[in-house]
């Protein structure tokens, strides 16, 4: 939503409303919308929140004579789908980076194909395609319309954050992702550095880039790294990387440029597992990379995946121990989930692991849906929340988060994490 208010602003006064970090209820989002007397409603649906996003947006075309057009991962590969189920939705923008949304804005009734939309005409979708760009430039984004105070993560060093791209899709083609499925664009680097500087002209002091792999293309990532340097832009910023993709220079750089922690992907500690779902990483390269980010000062926010197709008790308690043996500074122990258009989804419908084979597919918080017979769904969910508990709260580990609050608000966050663990784990559904 964050870049495309920079496209849209840039021909179009735009109004950016979050109901859900303003707390809203249906209504009051619903009045405060018809108050603005808009001309066009953009919202972002989700695989957890589409049919409730739906009901809502029924209700808002009801007392409003809006353009409805939505954006969001479920409507990639189902777009049809919803936009049978829902005759009152207009369009569906399939890119958010895409500028095509101008043409479309300007020009609503005059129905032609645009390449990243859907349009609705009558009873018939007029379908643009994809454009499948290498570079692309976005206008600004305008995160001075955002409720930043108002957003927190718990891996970040200051309250106010807002998050940035310097690319789209991913170019890795992991089995359980959807981000593989997107292609593959950047920004040039002069791209990005003009929203950087931005950023820090409106007072923010930190920026968690949403990419799914920083540092590729790598030249193009080394460059912002140096002019963020150059430039003494000053920003703390987080990321997300790949273990074989980044080695010393690129940790040392983005260092230097202010990362101060990267989110990792390590999913399992079986080759073998590793290899059937495409991640293609190797145990020893999780070991190298985390002891550069150590010597560099970088913390590390590690990625696990539970309950994949062909896992047992005994391999959990493997990646269990391997993530104690690693002591990333943060571990996400995450359900395998099989989001639509991913090759884990195909093979759990081919195979008969998966009996709900709708739309609806929850986060990695969700209850688990994929039966084997090797682990039941509530197996799997249960030493989930035992591995959480068993990983965060180790003494050692415990000791450490004390030791390092250097402020009250860190104090604050980390109590809030520890309710958070405890309210999650030890509530049952198995």
């Amino acid at each position: 939503m964050i870049i495309s208010s920079g496209i849209i602003a840039s021909e179009h006064e735009v109004l950016v409303l979050d109901a859900i970090v303003e707390k809203l209820s249906f209504e009051e989002c619903l009045q405060f919308i018809k108050k603005q007397n808009v001309d066009f409603v953009f919202f972002i649906t989700g695989v957890s929140s589409w049919e409730e996003d739906f009901r809502f947006a029924r209700s808002l075309k009801d007392a409003c004579a809006c353009t409805l057009i939505a954006s969001g991962g479920i409507l990639l590969h189902h777009y049809r789908e919803v936009m049978e189920m829902y005759p009152f939705l207009d369009a569906v923008l399939l890119d958010f980076t895409s500028r095509n949304i101008l043409t479309y804005l300007a020009a609503p009734h005059t129905l032609k194909p645009l390449p990243d939309l859907v349009l609705r005409q009558g009873d018939k979708l007029i379908e643009g395609g994809t454009e499948r760009k290498k570079v692309f430039t976005i206008p600004v984004p305008r995160h001075d319309l955002f409720p930043l105070k108002k957003y927190r993560l718990p891996h970040s060093r200051y309250k106010q954050v807002t998050a940035s791209v310097n690319n789209y899709g991913c170019p890795f083609k992991c089995a359980f992702c959807i981000a593989g499925t997107l292609g593959f664009k950047y920004r040039p680097w002069e791209n990005v550095m003009e929203e950087l500087q931005y950023i820090r002209t409106i007072g923010l002091k930190e920026v968690f880039f949403k990419d799914f792999t920083f540092e590729v293309p790598r030249q193009n990532s080394m460059e912002i790294c140096r002019r963020m340097i150059a430039e003494r832009i000053g920003l703390a910023w987080i990321c997300s990387s790949r273990v074989d993709t980044v080695d010393e220079e690129m940790l040392s750089l983005m260092k230097a440029a202010g990362c101060h922690t990267i989110q990792f992907g390590v999913e399992n500690n079986n080759e073998e597992i590793l290899k059937d779902y495409e991640k293609n990483i190797t145990p020893a390269q999780v070991r190298k990379t985390f002891a550069l980010c150590r010597k560099y000062g970088i913390k590390i926010l590690a990625h696990f995946i539970l309950g994949l197709p062909g896992e047992t008790k005994e391999s959990i308690a493997a990646t269990l121990q391997f993530a104690k043996e690693l002591n990333p500074d943060y571990a996400a122990f995450n359900i395998a989930i099989p989001q639509v258009g991913t090759e884990l989804r195909k093979k759990c419908l081919e195979k008969g692991y998966l009996k709900d084979q709708g739309m609806t597919m929850d986060s990695s918080r969700a209850y688990p849906l994929i039966e084997t017979g090797l682990l039941t769904p509530g197996q799997v969910w249960n030493i989930r929340n035992q591995v959480i508990r068993d990983y965060y709260l180790r003494p050692s580990f415990l000791w450490k988060k004390v030791m390092g609050i250097r402020s009250p608000y860190d104090a604050v966050r980390l109590i809030n994490e520890g309710a958070s663990l405890i309210l999650d784990t030890f509530t049952s559904k198995g």
